[in-house]
């Protein structure tokens, strides 16, 4: 009797060991099918941004992606549907990139500097990131400002909060984080001329956002 249970716990744990065996072989394919396709998509994701940088946006179409990534257009259709969903996936690219530059003031704990940080941060982007600016510049003007874009504005509004309290603006808050805004915005406008015919003026953007900050503080 003690041979027959021994033999049956111990094809139990034979049983067991196959099954737990074949749960472990089953998964690792479909483990290994979801990290090749996270590959292709990052793939597809990094060559195209690739790609605007160097051509724009709008410059960019399906076949020179597939070419460059080495493979047709139904792939990318799998991943992305279309080339609108990966655009898509560019256009977040893009706005993350930007709030990274824009988060990096953030650590600063004097008010002014923030704010000075903040505008330098933004010709920053677009300075390395133009084709990118781009595609932020271009969004806030087609569609509902994306989350980045107004958690930025919102940092700049508190920031100008923080200095009121201090030494009284000349405009309340909320209208002189958009004077601030516009001229940034303005700055990174006239660099990029700059870059394509327009005579570069030494230390515009420095100058326009004390110009600037002189006018809105008292």
């Amino acid at each position: 009797m003690d041979d027959i249970l021994q033999s049956r716990d111990d094809f139990g744990l034979v049983a067991c060991r196959e099954v737990e065996v074949a749960s472990v072989d089953m998964s690792r394919p479909i483990l290994g099918r979801r990290r090749k396709a996270d590959d292709m998509r990052m793939r597809f994701i990094d060559v195209t941004i690739e790609l605007v940088r160097e051509n724009g946006l709008s410059r960019v179409s399906t076949r020179t992606i597939c070419d460059a990534v080495g493979v047709k257009a139904p792939t990318l259709y799998h991943h992305f549907g279309d080339l609108a969903g990966l655009q898509k996936e560019v256009i977040e690219y893009a706005f993350v990139k930007y709030y990274t530059f824009w988060k990096n003031r953030r650590n600063v704990h004097d008010p002014y500097q923030r704010v000075r940080d903040g505008w330098d941060s933004y010709i920053a982007f677009s300075l390395a990131e133009p084709e990118l600016f781009a595609i932020v510049s271009l969004e806030n003007y087609a569609r509902d400002l994306p989350t980045p874009i107004v958690e930025a504005h919102r940092d700049l509004i508190e920031d100008l909060e923080a200095i009121h309290a201090i030494r009284a603006l000349r405009y309340e808050p909320l209208l002189a984080a958009q004077m601030f805004t516009a001229a940034c915005i303005g700055v990174a406008s006239m660099l990029a001329a700059q870059r394509h015919g327009i005579p570069a003026a030494d230390n515009l953007s420095a100058i326009m956002r004390e110009a600037i900050l002189g006018t809105l503080i008292s």
